[in-house]
């Protein structure tokens, strides 16, 4: 842990900027500030004014988050603010504004000072002594695509874990290799493996373990970024540097623990495969959990029977002789590779309903071996796919 503070800075930060571009960084900063901090001082947001620039800064010891924010930059200074109170007084200079008006209104901090054109209002500050020392940002060792990067997150996130009965479960596992970064995600029922090529760098081999948490919020907040995204990894931290945005995180999880998943995944043709309309099977998938639920709302699950033709999309009833006279809504397919399973296959409608909204294409394909192994989803023919897979458990059924 980071036990060096920042050194003492006489001269406050002084700039000039507008209120959107201060309450969108405001937003930003505080993936690297906690809700409810253990000492006061890491609630603060740090001012720093240098060479013309603005910049906003957070760490709550495990997250470091650095902004550049537009605007007109005092003498080289430095000011640590409450966040919370920042943010409230900033929202409230512009109460009863027209929001494009509210957008553009200029906001000047000056020695603690916030003013707009209407009025000035002091902000409380946190003492500089006290508050810990930034971690150094870890140098670049990839460059990726911003469009494909955060598509390729929005893509895996679906299946990272979400509780802490196995917290390695609820981390991104981050690898670069070959000049490909793959990210892999999985809850133990499923799994999600995406690809994005290099644009430069990332020959050398390395992984870590990113929060999933903090991933999804830098998808929410940066998600429409389509420059460069650069990163580097060094075992004990990992740096993500998104146009105007760097983000450098401990890497705490031990990435020797993540369980080595991708042998599970298989990489020659299943005896069955089919492609159908993604947007009918969803239709379908929808209805029958839903029905499902109704009959049994504890225990709701789908069961898909595949014919020659695409699948027959149930709702799963325990009662063997209310399920025989169940009918089910037929999804028309193609059938790529067409063995006879011998039962229909058990699952959970939620988690099939995510994995097809991980996919953008008009048709979707699944590749199943047997009623009780894992299925696959792709983009394409392959059951590798192209860049991207989500692999599901069925559900076991006892009646």
């Amino acid at each position: 842990m980071t036990t060096q503070t920042q050194a003492p800075e006489q001269v406050p930060a002084r700039f000039t900027t507008t209120h959107r571009a201060l309450s969108d960084a405001l937003k930003t900063v505080a993936l690297g500030i906690a809700d409810r901090p253990l000492v006061k001082v890491l609630g603060g947001v740090m001012a720093e004014t240098a060479d013309g620039a603005l910049t906003l800064r957070g760490f709550d010891y495990e997250t470091s988050v650095t902004v550049r924010v537009d605007g007109e930059a005092g003498p080289d200074g430095r000011s640590l603010l409450d966040l919370g109170e920042l943010k409230n007084v900033l929202a409230a200079a512009v109460a009863g504004e027209k929001t494009a008006d509210a957008a553009r209104t200029p906001v000047t901090v000056d020695d603690g000072v916030l003013s707009t054109p209407d009025l000035a209002v002091p902000l409380g500050t946190l003492p500089l002594e006290d508050y810990p020392a930034f971690p150094p940002d870890v140098p670049a060792q990839v460059t990726v695509d911003g469009a494909e990067w955060f598509g390729q997150v929005a893509r895996v996130l679906p299946a990272a874990g979400r509780d802490d009965t196995l917290p390695v479960m609820t981390y991104v596992h981050l690898r670069i290799a070959g000049g490909v970064l793959r990210l892999t995600a999985s809850d133990r029922y499923r799994v999600t493996v995406g690809e994005v090529k290099a644009v430069e760098g990332g020959r050398a081999e390395t992984a870590a373990l990113v929060p999933a948490w903090l991933l999804e919020k830098m998808a929410k907040l940066l998600g429409k970024h389509t420059g460069p995204v650069v990163i580097g990894v060094d075992g004990d931290w990992a740096t993500l540097a998104v146009g105007a945005v760097t983000v450098t995180v401990r890497c705490t999880a031990d990435v020797s623990k993540y369980p080595d998943i991708w042998g599970l995944i298989p990489s020659d043709a299943l005896p069955l495969a089919v492609r159908m309309d993604r947007e009918a099977l969803a239709r379908a998938v929808r209805k029958a959990h839903a029905v499902s639920k109704a009959k049994l709302p504890k225990e709701p699950l789908v069961l898909l029977e595949f014919g020659p033709a695409g699948v027959t999309v149930s709702p799963g009833l325990r009662d063997e002789t209310a399920q025989a006279r169940v009918r089910g809504v037929v999804v028309d397919g193609e059938t790529l590779a067409g063995a006879d399973l011998g039962a229909p296959m058990a699952v959970d409608g939620l988690f099939l309903l995510d994995a097809l909204g991980t996919f953008a294409g008009p048709t979707v394909t699944v590749h199943a071996r047997t009623p009780l192994k894992p299925y696959v989803l792709t983009d394409g023919d392959a059951v590798t796919g192209d860049g991207f897979v989500h692999m599901l458990m069925p559900m076991r059924v006892e009646r």
